[in-house]
């Protein structure tokens, strides 16, 4: 049983971090045992963010953790909706701790990825151009992640018939 109350509050981040990385290793291979790792690591995640005193690194950890966790979501259990809550949580908490901008572009990737496998086309735009924007001027116009922004971009815009947007 992990202590629940503030004053152990390093010692449940602690343990759950202990207890994800045990999930890990032995029960990944079955979908009860990544159901165990996604319930593991999101009670890691609430942990290290309610902490008071986790420092900003450990906060950034957590953020990483939930763009994760969104990723598993999205790929192996089609939780679409929940991947998202993810994701905005994991900007939130991005933007918190002053991590870097292309943090944050990754995480407007990933949704703008979401949201095309949704069908929500126009927020898939938005998304995206908000990462090619980030990208380029951190990047510069040469990088790989800004080309594989583009592309999911001029998907969206094809999905949405826009084709000319699309070339």
């Amino acid at each position: 049983q992990l202590p629940a109350d503030a004053s152990n509050a390093a010692e449940r981040v602690s343990l759950l971090r202990r207890r994800v990385k045990l999930l890990k290793r032995c029960c990944e291979d079955n979908s009860q045992g990544k159901a165990k790792v996604l319930d593991a690591q999101e009670q890691l995640v609430d942990a290290t963010t309610a902490h008071s005193s986790a420092s900003a690194a450990d906060k950034d950890t957590a953020a990483d953790e939930l763009v994760e966790l969104s990723e598993l979501l999205d790929n192996n259990a089609g939780n679409y909706a929940r991947a998202m809550q993810l994701l905005d949580r994991a900007i939130d908490s991005k933007l918190a701790v002053g991590a870097p901008p292309t943090d944050v572009a990754l995480i407007f990737f990933k949704q703008g990825r979401l949201f095309n496998r949704m069908g929500r086309y126009q927020e898939a735009v938005e998304r995206l151009q908000s990462s090619v924007e980030i990208r380029s001027q951190v990047l510069g116009e040469e990088h790989l992640d800004l080309a594989a922004s583009f592309n999911w971009l001029g998907n969206a815009f094809k999905n949405l018939k826009k084709l000319e947007e699309a070339l």
